[in-house]
């Protein structure tokens, strides 16, 4: 998938995770980037990440 920086609310604090996408479900409202599945309402920023630089 394509690769994304995404920064989210996890056990009381923010968590940055750069990764590929392995899966978006608009049904469960979930996101999940290298194996992590991050709900949407956790998501404070999701940024697509180029893999060039």
């Amino acid at each position: 998938g394509e690769w994304v920086r995404i920064v989210y609310y996890n056990k009381q604090r923010y968590t940055e995770l750069i990764g590929a996408v392995d899966m978006i479900s608009a049904q469960m409202q979930i996101i999940s980037v290298q194996g992590i599945d991050i709900p949407f309402r956790s998501i404070k920023e999701l940024n697509l990440y180029d893999m060039t630089i």
